[in-house]
């Protein structure tokens, strides 16, 4: 196992801090390890996000830039309460 922290910035270089998890004891096999980051979902609400790894203490350089799962989970949120605001109008015209 390694101890890992993640820590997610809003620039590949510099920026600011937006959310950290760890340090996380994380098993790795062949290379590969998997882990679930406690992170809110407000962290991705913005523009571009990057994740910086640190793995028993040495930071993994550069930044990696997150696509897709956490803005797809976003954007799940954002269909739903869209959706949410529809019934309501349509059920709100239907009592009228």
């Amino acid at each position: 196992t390694y101890n890992m922290t993640f820590e997610v910035y809003d620039a590949a270089v510099d920026g600011i801090q937006l959310a950290v998890a760890g340090p996380l004891s994380v098993s790795v096999a062949d290379g590969l390890y998997e882990v679930e980051l406690p992170l809110s979902p407000a962290s991705f609400e913005d523009t571009d996000r990057y994740l910086q790894i640190t793995v028993n203490g040495e930071l993994l350089d550069p930044r990696v830039k997150i696509v897709s799962v956490p803005y797809a989970y976003f954007s799940g949120r954002a269909e739903a309460a869209d959706a949410a605001d529809i019934a309501a109008a349509v059920t709100e015209g239907a009592s009228s």
